[in-house]
């Protein structure tokens, strides 16, 4: 189980990791290490083994960090 108060930029991994974070309904960031930097930023909507939805856009979840900030 996360945390809260011990998560500082840790990684959303897991299902487990994802539906916990989401109970909260708090925004999560999505970093591109290809681009270098933060590609999105907002509340996690959907998601399943492959991908990952944050505001509106689709993320395929083997290519981008998603974080807790």
């Amino acid at each position: 189980m996360l945390d809260l108060q011990s998560q500082h930029n840790q990684f959303l991994v897991t299902d487990e990791d994802f539906r916990e974070f989401n109970k909260y309904g708090l925004p999560v960031a999505v970093f591109c290490p290809n681009k270098c930097k933060t590609v999105a930023f907002g509340l996690l909507q959907k998601w399943n083994v492959e991908h990952a939805i944050v505001n509106g856009k689709k993320f395929d979840r083997n290519k981008v960090v998603f974080l807790i900030k």
